[in-house]
C-alpha cells in the first residue's frame, strides 16, 4: 500500500550471456533483456550507466526504442547522431500519489566511450554545470528532485576515498542541496 519508485542506476546492457541477444551491430540486434524485463518489472525510470554504450549509442536506441518502456535519462550526454531527447530525456516529472516527482539522471564521462569514430558528436558534458543548469528546471515543476546518477560516489568510507572523481555524487548532493531552496533533494 506504499507508494515505491523502481530505478535503474545503469550499467544494463554488459554482464550476462543474455547480452548478445543485443547484438554487435543493427543486423545482429534481437533485444535487450535487461529492458525487457525492467519493462515487465515496472521499472520506472532508469539512467544511462559507462557501459550502456560499449556497443555503440545506435545499439543503446535500438535498446531504448525496442525494449524500454520506462524513460532512460541522462542529463549530460549530447551530440549523438542516433540518441536524442526522445531516446534519453535529461529529466522526467511524474506525480506519485500527488507529489510531483522530478528524476534527473547524470552519466558519468570516465570509461564511457565518447565521440567514436560510429558517432563522432556525442559527448558528456561537466556534470556539475549539468546539474546547474537542469536542478532549477526541475526544481520548478516538482515537490521532491531525486537525482539518479551513474557516477559514483567520491566521499570517504572508513576514512578511504573509493572513487577519487573530480565530480562526484557527494559534489551533486552539496549543489542539490544549495539549490534546491528547501525542497528534498535525494
Amino acid at each position: 500500500g506504499e507508494s515505491v519508485l523502481f530505478l535503474s542506476a545503469g550499467d544494463d546492457m554488459t554482464g550476462t550471456i543474455f547480452d548478445e541477444l543485443i547484438g554487435t551491430s543493427d543486423a545482429t540486434f534481437r533485444t535487450n533483456p535487461a529492458y525487457e524485463a525492467y519493462s515487465a518489472a515496472g521499472v520506472d525510470a532508469a539512467v544511462i550507466g559507462n557501459h550502456e554504450l560499449d556497443r555503440g549509442a545506435r545499439q543503446l536506441e535500438l535498446s531504448i526504442e525496442e525494449s524500454a518502456s520506462f524513460p532512460v535519462l541522462s542529463a549530460n550526454l549530447y551530440g549523438s547522431k542516433h540518441l536524442d531527447a526522445q531516446d534519453h530525456p535529461a529529466a522526467i516529472i511524474g506525480i506519485v500519489d500527488g507529489l510531483r516527482v522530478g528524476i534527473v539522471g547524470l552519466t558519468t564521462n570516465r570509461e564511457t566511450k565518447l565521440n567514436t569514430q560510429s558517432d563522432p558528436g556525442l559527448s558528456g558534458a561537466s556534470l556539475i554545470e549539468t546539474l546547474e543548469t537542469v536542478l532549477p528546471a526541475v526544481t520548478r515543476f516538482s515537490d521532491v528532485v531525486l537525482l539518479l546518477t551513474h557516477v559514483g560516489y567520491n566521499g570517504e568510507l572508513g576514512g578511504i576515498i573509493r572513487h577519487p572523481l573530480d565530480e562526484g555524487d557527494v559534489d551533486f548532493a552539496e549543489i542539490a542541496a544549495r539549490m534546491t531552496a528547501g525542497k528534498p533533494a535525494v
